[in-house]
């Protein structure tokens, strides 16, 4: 088991044009085609069974202020990624004076045993939408196994009561892309590269491609636009409309 204490990145989005061929002749045909491309559109790869992604927001704390609500940027169901050392981003709609952790542990215990594969406590988390990059800490995820990632806000520290915790998880599966899909990423430039992952499933490198632009570019709202448009596609409304606001 790794633990650690590392500060989370704040990071955005990034966007790409995709051209598409259509006729001169047929103006309604270009405007529709210009409004579809102009945001990723996610193809999911269904598998797995729903996580719990959104904790918090409904509840009060002891001084009547309302909780955060906390997600991580995650699909319903099992995201996919290529990346053996992904990225993995996560959203708070405010921080408060209490300790935030993720967790990395394998989905099926049974299989692949208990221990976390990475525990850490984050350091300076902010609101808004952050990563945890996990080359940084030296975890490889295996090929074809799914993992489950969580972030908690632990709001009874010492007491050690788990009851009141905000937590919000989603899980990921390391696989490998089609000889097309692999041509096709290796021809895409990196404002193409969020449209070319998300059209493929891999939920996870879309995120991350549009927010290393966004981290290049942090007020360009044709980039936020991209990403929030992301996450209002996977059911992320609060966290799309949070990210519009950055």
């Amino acid at each position: 088991m790794r633990k650690v204490k590392f500060t989370v990145l704040g990071l955005s989005a990034g966007m790409a044009l995709a051209v598409g061929m259509i006729t001169l002749s047929s103006p309604l045909i270009i405007q529709k085609a210009s409004a579809e491309e102009s945001v990723p559109v996610f193809q999911p790869q269904v598998v797995g069974a729903p996580t719990r992604r959104v904790g918090g927001g409904s509840r009060g704390m002891a001084d009547g202020e309302s909780l955060p609500s906390l997600a991580v940027l995650a699909p319903e169901s099992t995201g996919r990624t290529i990346n053996p050392r992904p990225a993995l981003y996560w959203a708070t709609s405010k921080v408060i004076d209490k300790p935030f952790k993720f967790t990395l542990v394998y989905a099926d215990p049974i299989k692949h045993g208990t221990t976390p594969v990475l525990e850490a406590d984050i350091e300076k988390p902010a609101s808004g939408i952050q990563g945890v990059d996990l080359a940084k800490h030296n975890i490889t995820l295996k090929p074809d196994v799914e993992y489950q990632w969580s972030v908690t806000i632990v709001m009874n520290p010492k007491q050690g009561e788990l009851s009141n915790d905000i937590v919000s998880q989603g899980t990921i599966e390391l696989v490998k892309p089609s000889t097309e899909v692999s041509a096709q990423i290796a021809k895409a430039n990196e404002q193409q590269l969020p449209f070319v992952y998300a059209k493929a499933g891999f939920w996870y490198d879309a995120i991350d491609s549009v927010s290393k632009l966004i981290d290049k570019e942090p007020k360009n709202q044709t980039l936020h636009k991209q990403r929030a448009a992301l996450l209002d596609q996977v059911g992320l409304k609060e966290f799309a409309a949070l990210d519009l606001k950055s």
